[in-house]
């Protein structure tokens, strides 16, 4: 019987660790560009939703059927959403401010600067703070009940928000990465690439 020979490398768990930490970067910039696209497609539809406010709830109401039936297996498209939709692009007047910074938070944290800002300049501050220190949508809240754009940002005094700097680990990266919406275009996205493939093979 063969002898089990076991080989040891050094630097082996470092090297493991290293390509470990670019598969979490990959994935984690895949999940963001999805993030991207997801919070842009919404701008996108609560602007056509202010076009047609003048046929008021009911179109909403209608507008929601129709698209839970078209795409079943995507959330995102319940009546409540799309007036998150609609207030989000009425809080975001131009597609230059939103590509500045407000698509690239999660969509959570979005939905909570509507609701607790007062106007464009907290809402655009706050989504820079989220974007320099990674918070999650839980610290975002806590940092608007207590009152930091005033104390801060109003006050112009100095602060240091880079003790939480945005990484691949940070709380509002993980936040992205679990919601059902991104996850949903992740796995059709690799679907489609698995179907790319297959058929690459079967032409060879």
């Amino acid at each position: 019987m063969a002898k089990k020979i076991e080989i040891v490398m050094d630097g082996y768990i470092d090297v493991l660790e290293k390509i470990k930490e670019r598969i979490t970067q990959a994935q984690y910039q895949v999940m963001t560009n999805a993030n991207v696209e997801r919070n842009i497609l919404f701008w996108n539809i609560g602007n056509v939703i202010l076009q047609y406010s003048q046929w008021g709830n009911k179109f909403v109401e209608t507008l929601s059927k129709d698209l839970r039936m078209t795409y079943p297996s995507r959330e995102g498209y319940s009546v409540r959403n799309l007036n998150y939709m609609k207030q989000f692009a009425r809080r975001i007047p131009s597609e230059e401010i939103l590509h500045q910074a407000g698509a690239k938070i999660s969509w959570r944290a979005i939905k909570l600067l509507i609701d607790k800002t007062d106007n464009l300049e907290e809402h655009m501050w706050y989504t820079r703070q989220c974007l320099e220190n990674g918070w999650s949508s839980t610290v975002l809240s806590h940092q608007i009940e207590s009152g930091l754009y005033s104390r801060q940002a109003l006050a112009d005094k100095a602060t240091n928000f880079k003790e939480q700097l945005a990484n691949p680990l940070s709380e509002e990266a993980e936040e992205i990465i679990k919601d059902p919406y991104i996850l949903t275009l992740y796995r059709m996205r690799k679907n489609l690439e698995r179907l790319s493939w297959k058929m690459h093979l079967s032409n060879k």
